[in-house]
């Protein structure tokens, strides 16, 4: 209402949130979103100086650019780029033991975590479950519900609000489970080929990333994502690659952070 500022009474909040439950103030996670007017090199300097945040809390992520009126909010600058590329590799560096850990590294360690996994996936040979659905998907409303303005109910903040077919319920309706369990088991759209492809485990989208134009999903769609799916865990695999080459073995890495 005064139209000044929020994160002073923010961090006041979280300040008196830590003081009254350490151990639970230790589980809370944080989301950062980075738009392309914001400045990446004082953003994790912020992050790595402030006491309130934690190593491995604070998870960064970029604009989503599915239903963006104004689609300059999503582009990565070039500073910003290079700002990230840099942290990045003194981080994968400190894994390696080729440098010491700092604040700032620790504070990107989470950017390892899908490359953690994917090493885990590849070395312990178990078989699939006679049910299995595709990797992505949250379960609708558990984690990081959204409710907008209206009272209207979203599995969390990144999808398009303008998209009727991502609101699941609403304060006066209480939730939509039949909404909810479609997109939970969408994958049943494309089950047949999901069963048979080789990213079947490290498959990773959700539908906030398919740009719908408020339009029905289709298995199309579907099918368009996967194949952007397949693209970033080729990434990974590159990325794997490099780093066992240089001696990484997995979580036996990152013990130093324990």
């Amino acid at each position: 209402k005064t139209g000044k500022g929020s994160f002073d009474i923010i961090l006041e909040n979280l300040s008196r949130l830590k003081a009254y439950n350490e151990e639970y103030y230790s589980k809370v996670l944080f989301n950062c979103v980075i738009s392309s007017s914001s400045d990446l090199e004082n953003i994790y300097r912020f992050y790595s100086e402030e006491e309130l945040f934690e190593a491995g809390t604070v998870n960064f992520n970029y604009v989503n650019p599915v239903g963006l009126k104004d689609e300059t909010l999503s582009r990565i600058t070039q500073k910003n780029f290079r700002v990230h590329r840099l942290a990045y590799i003194k981080m994968i560096l400190s894994v390696l033991e080729k440098r010491k850990w700092d604040a700032q590294s620790r504070l990107l360690r989470r950017e390892l975590q899908d490359i953690e996994l994917l090493y885990e996936q590849l070395h312990s040979h178990v078989a699939e479950g006679k049910k299995t659905h595709h990797g992505g998907p949250c379960i609708p409303a558990v984690r990081r519900l959204f409710v907008d303005t209206k009272g209207e109910f979203f599995p969390c903040e990144r999808v398009s609000e303008e998209d009727s077919e991502m609101c699941i319920g609403s304060l006066d309706s209480g939730f939509d489970f039949d909404k909810m369990s479609f997109l939970l088991n969408h994958g049943k759209m494309i089950k047949e080929k999901c069963l048979g492809c080789w990213n079947l485990r490290m498959c990773a989208y959700c539908l906030a990333q398919i740009p719908k134009d408020n339009q029905i999903l289709t298995e199309n769609m579907l099918l368009q994502q996967c194949e952007n799916s397949k693209e970033s865990t080729l990434l990974l695999l590159y990325k794997l690659c490099i780093l066992v080459e240089f001696g990484y073995k997995g979580n036996e890495n990152l013990q130093v952070l324990k």
